[in-house]
């Protein structure tokens, strides 16, 4: 849900309802807070006098103490927050990188970055250990061979010996004549 910023005391409120079901919700109905609620309402609700706000929210403005509320703001178009948080503004969502090859798996929301991957025909090729950065190279072809493993997003296609009806000659396989 976009929008700007908002306080959360009716929430708390529609939340101790909730929370209380048939032991006592009409008892509930107009009390501010359940005492010691730190939890939060709904996926972009917030929390009296909470130190974070929710994933897919920055703090616009923090709570002064527990009659006013933190303000929470969702994630404008193009920026995230994936967990809660203390942020006064949301990151910026990573672009792939086209010029190495890298694809749109998933698109950026609110409370998560994009997921790029690889375009067909082409693999990972890790620049770093947790392959955070990488770059897509070419998957090998395999002409005349057998496949022992095809190549994915993750590897390269494993090569194995020549197919039947063909034969090895400087490293290449190449048919047999009829």
């Amino acid at each position: 849900q976009q929008g700007g910023p908002r306080s959360c005391g009716a929430s708390r409120k529609l939340l101790a309802w909730v929370r209380r079901g048939k032991r006592g919700a009409a008892a509930a109905v107009g009390r501010s807070h359940m005492p010691g609620h730190t939890g939060h309402v709904g996926p972009d609700g917030c929390a009296p006098c909470h130190p974070t706000v929710p994933a897919g929210t920055f703090l616009h403005s923090p709570c002064s103490s527990r009659a006013i509320d933190s303000v929470c703001t969702p994630c404008p178009a193009g920026t995230f927050s994936a967990q809660p948080n203390a942020f006064p503004e949301c990151q910026a969502c990573y672009e792939c990188d086209r010029q190495a090859f890298q694809s749109v798996l998933s698109n950026c929301s609110a409370t998560s970055n994009v997921v790029c991957g690889c375009e067909p025909g082409r693999f990972r090729d890790c620049l770093d250990e947790r392959c955070s950065e990488f770059s897509c190279r070419q998957c090998q072809p395999c002409t005349g061979r057998l496949i022992q493993r095809p190549c994915s997003g993750a590897q390269d296609a494993l090569c194995g010996s020549c197919k039947p009806d063909f034969y090895a000659e400087g490293g290449e396989c190449r048919p047999c004549s009829a």
